[in-house]
């Protein structure tokens, strides 16, 4: 895959040649680091908040630029994964330090903030996603709705 140079910052090594281990020289190696956009994090992060019962995990500035945690009352976590994945999203729940196990996150708890409704959204890098704008979009509409089936399955829809 092509990337543009637009969406990547390029960071050369040191200029020194790289020495492998066999003995060879290489030219100055270079790494590609795809810039993220911050607005859609944003945009998700304020479509988030806009839920009824809702925390949304973390500093608004200083925090990773592509993932969105939030929590939700009256929403099992696991439930609200498989129905975003019916609609065609890829999410997780719980925090990353426990996403192999069903027990409510300690970190989360430590931060003081809802340990189950969980779900985390990591946005991919920018070359990777050419829609991403679009994919925002559509999760943004489908999140409410997708939030109140399940509220509605756990028959907490009027709480």
């Amino acid at each position: 895959m092509r990337v543009a140079e637009s969406q990547v910052n390029v960071t050369r090594a040191s200029p020194a040649h790289v020495v492998t281990s066999s003995g060879s020289m290489h030219a100055p190696a270079v790494f590609l680091r795809p810039r993220l956009d911050p607005a859609a994090i944003e945009r998700l992060r304020a479509a988030a908040g806009n839920l009824r019962d809702v925390d949304v995990v973390g500093d608004p500035h200083d925090r990773l630029p592509h993932v969105l945690t939030f929590s939700l009352l009256y929403v099992d976590g696991e439930a609200l994964v498989i129905e975003l994945d019916r609609r065609g999203f890829g999410v997780a729940s719980g925090s990353a330090c426990t996403s192999s196990t069903l027990e409510p996150s300690h970190v989360l708890a430590a931060m003081g903030v809802l340990t189950h409704g969980n779900v985390r959204v990591t946005l991919p890098l920018a070359p990777l996603a050419g829609s991403l704008d679009e994919d925002v979009s559509r999760f943004i509409a489908e999140l409410p709705e997708a939030v109140a089936a399940v509220r509605a399955q756990l028959g907490a829809a009027d709480l």
